[in-house]
C-alpha cells in the first residue's frame, strides 16, 4: 500500500515490567469500548439521514473497527471528526500522489513525535494490523482508498491511543 500507516511489521515498542505498570496506572482505565456501537458519535450532521445503504454499511463497519480496538467513544469520535475533516480537505484540494501524501504525512508526524516517531507509529501500526486481521484486510484497504493512512492528525491520535492501550494491557499482566 502507499500510505504511511501501513508499512509492514513494526517491532514491539512497549516498555516492560514495573515501568509498564507505572505508565498504565498513570494513563488510567479509559481504554475500553462502549457497550453500544451507537455510542461512537460520528460528525455527519444533516447528511446522516440521506446515507445510502453502502454508506450505512461502511458506518457500521467503522464503528465495529473502533470497538474491536477497545476504543472509548471519546477517542472514536475524535478519529471520526478527523476523518470527516480530512475527506473535506481532500475534496477542496487538488489530488496529490499517494507517494507525496505519504512523505508529507511522515514529515508532519515526525515533527510532532520527533525521536519517538518510530516507536509511536509502531503502536499505531500494531493496532491497525490487529483490527485489520479481524476484518480480512478491509481496514488497511479503507485507509488506502480514503487516503486516511496518510492523515497525520489521525495517525497521531491513533498512535497516542494505541500506546495508552498497549501500556495499560502490559500493566494488567
Amino acid at each position: 500500500m502507499d500510505t504511511f500507516i501501513d508499512t509492514p511489521d513494526p517491532a514491539e515498542a512497549a516498555p516492560d515490567g514495573a515501568e509498564a505498570q507505572e505508565l498504565a496506572a498513570f494513563l488510567g482505565p479509559d481504554t475500553t469500548a462502549p457497550d453500544s456501537l451507537t455510542a461512537y458519535q460520528f460528525p455527519y450532521g444533516p447528511d446522516a439521514a440521506g446515507m445510502t445503504p453502502a454508506q450505512q454499511a461502511q458506518d457500521g463497519e467503522a464503528r465495529q473497527w473502533l470497538a474491536d480496538a477497545d476504543m472509548p467513544a471519546s477517542v472514536g469520535g475524535t478519529l471520526a471528526k478527523i476523518a470527516v475533516e480530512h475527506a473535506a480537505r481532500l475534496a477542496r484540494e487538488p489530488e496529490a500522489t499517494p507517494e507525496l501524501a505519504a512523505k508529507q504525512c511522515e514529515s508532519q508526524v515526525r515533527a510532532i513525535f520527533k525521536e519517538q516517531t518510530d516507536e509511536m507509529v509502531a503502536y499505531a501500526r500494531a493496532l491497525v494490523s490487529e483490527v485489520d486481521l479481524k476484518h480480512g484486510g478491509r481496514v488497511v484497504d479503507f485507509l488506502a482508498a480514503t487516503n486516511l493512512g496518510n492523515c497525520a492528525p489521525l495517525i497521531v491520535q491513533l498512535a497516542l491511543f494505541a500506546q495508552k492501550r498497549a501500556l495499560a494491557q502490559k500493566g494488567r499482566k
